[in-house]
């Protein structure tokens, strides 16, 4: 029998293994990650930067859910405690954490806003050139009335580049969230890479957000791989529990796999319950070979999605919040191959060089496609940068600042 556990050797390669992904790495470029928050990790070893806490206000770097610092190893770890193989996409580029969801994983608007509203204040201080939002919440029609759309807006026309991620309420159409649905953010779906280098067995996963979003326009705009992504794991989380709790699941799981079929439908139920299993997998269980065998194939896959690795630093973990920082580094790497981008110069290299899935996968399924990095470095190379032009037409005029400098009056 076929173990379908096969752990991912690379985040970034061989896939995504080129002379310029290994030449630049986002080195000097500052990702601010919107999350969690962020565990000093030694993958992130003198590139975290501190982190600003909108939760609980505390002067640290620290993440006590977990899932903040898996996307900033997604984003930018290096890899160190895997000997360099689970790194990735910007592995020398700074992270900056901003601490706007919980312990629990949920947050409130306006910490999300207060987030957005420091990093374009600490661009400059700290060289933000990239957020990545791997949250979301329900979105409406009227985007523009959204606050944390406006303020992706005003984080885009700082010049800084905001990937979001679709959401995980796939496959149905509309169901991509905000700030997802923002026409200001990069919306990065899932792929199913297969965890193979070939590109011939790619597809969506299931789970991906689709587009439209409810006032019609094309989303997602890009994808990346977004299943069983291995990156840094933060200690004394739930997401470790669940992965501890798991392993132990698969198993046992693969103890019942290794069963002939006759000794295992003479077990009683309660050994089953006592293992956790629910009544309707039981029965399934029971049923006959062929639909126990596909039900605990089932089970061996799905106890994988949050496997921990071997050294105990790092977690497999499925979602379009895994797609987006893969994204987000890609972005990084092009900062540092080219400073003077501007934020709809980096959209529009990242669509035109992306490959299309195989398959009858729509726009609103995959948007422009697949990110290729080594292409989509090339042409930032290629590409004079606009960056000050594109800042120019969001300055204030000059009456403006003249308005702005006059004293306030004051009573007599």
């Amino acid at each position: 029998k076929v173990d379908p556990f096969v752990p991912l050797p690379s985040l970034s390669a061989p896939r995504f293994d080129s002379e310029l992904t290994r030449k630049y790495t986002g080195e000097g470029v500052t990702i601010a990650v919107m999350d969690t928050g962020v565990h000093p990790h030694p993958d992130f070893d003198g590139r975290l930067l501190g982190q600003a806490d909108f939760v609980q206000g505390l002067p640290m770097a620290y993440d006590d859910n977990g899932h903040g610092t898996h996307v900033a190893g997604c984003a930018a770890g290096d890899g160190t405690m895997s000997d360099g193989i689970h790194k990735g996409m910007a592995s020398k580029a700074n992270i900056v954490g901003v601490k706007v969801l919980s312990g629990e994983g949920s947050g409130r608007n306006s910490d999300i806003i207060k987030g957005l509203q420091w990093c374009i204040e600490n661009k400059d201080a700290l060289n933000i050139k990239v957020i990545n939002m791997s949250l979301g919440g329900p979105s409406s029609k009227d985007w523009e009335n959204d606050p944390i759309n406006q303020a992706v807006q005003a984080a885009y026309e700082a010049g800084i580049v905001v990937l979001a991620a679709a959401g995980n309420e796939g496959p149905g159409r509309k169901t991509v969230g905000s700030p997802g649905n923002s026409p200001h953010a990069i919306t990065v779906g899932a792929a199913d890479d297969k965890e193979t280098p070939d590109r011939s067995d790619d597809t969506m996963a299931e789970f991906s957000s689709r587009g439209p979003t409810k006032d019609g326009r094309l989303k997602p705009d890009i994808v990346a791989p977004g299943e069983h992504i291995f990156a840094a794991l933060a200690p004394s989380t739930d997401k470790m529990d669940s992965g501890l709790q798991n392993g132990v699941l698969h198993k046992a799981i693969k103890g019942l796999d290794d069963m002939p079929y006759e000794v295992l439908s003479s077990l009683p139920n309660e050994t089953f319950a006592a293992m956790g299993l629910g009544a309707r997998t039981i029965a399934k269980l029971k049923t006959d070979e062929n639909t126990a065998q596909a039900e605990l194939n089932r089970l061996l896959k799905a106890t994988t999605r949050i496997e921990l690795h071997d050294t105990m630093a790092y977690q497999a973990l499925p979602g379009t919040s895994m797609a987006t920082p893969i994204a987000a580094g890609l972005v990084a790497a092009m900062f540092e191959a080219n400073p003077d981008l501007s934020p709809d110069q980096v959209r529009f290299i990242l669509a035109s060089t992306a490959d299309k899935l195989p398959g009858q996968w729509g726009p609103n399924s995959q948007g422009a496609g697949m990110i290729d990095p080594d292409e989509a470095l090339t042409r930032a190379l290629e590409t004079k940068g606009n960056q000050a032009e594109f800042l120019a037409q969001f300055a204030p005029k000059e009456e403006e600042k003249v308005a702005e400098e006059q004293p306030t009056p004051k009573a007599a």
